[in-house]
């Protein structure tokens, strides 16, 4: 292999666009059980004397998978962006 086709073969940062990819959504991915594991913790949880029976977790827990999956859709399309 030559010099230049190993130096084009890498992207930003000395990782490949593919693997940037891949590891942008397995952030996401992991990022997404935590918080499923969260949300069955809350639920599952035993009621005290100040909880009460609303859902804000569920509403929290969902807006804020969307700063993953915003940076795992970035970082996936264009590797070098630095909000990826």
């Amino acid at each position: 292999m030559t010099e230049g086709a190993r130096e084009q073969d890498q992207g930003i940062g000395g990782i490949s666009h593919r693997a940037a990819a891949l590891l942008a959504w397995s952030v996401w991915a992991l990022c997404v059980l935590l918080a499923a594991f969260a949300l069955l913790l809350a639920v599952f949880t035993p009621p005290g004397p100040i909880r009460d029976n609303s859902y804000w977790g569920v509403v929290i827990a969902v807006s804020l998978l969307t700063y993953p999956t915003v940076g795992a859709f970035v970082a996936s399309r264009r590797p070098e962006n630095l909000i990826g």
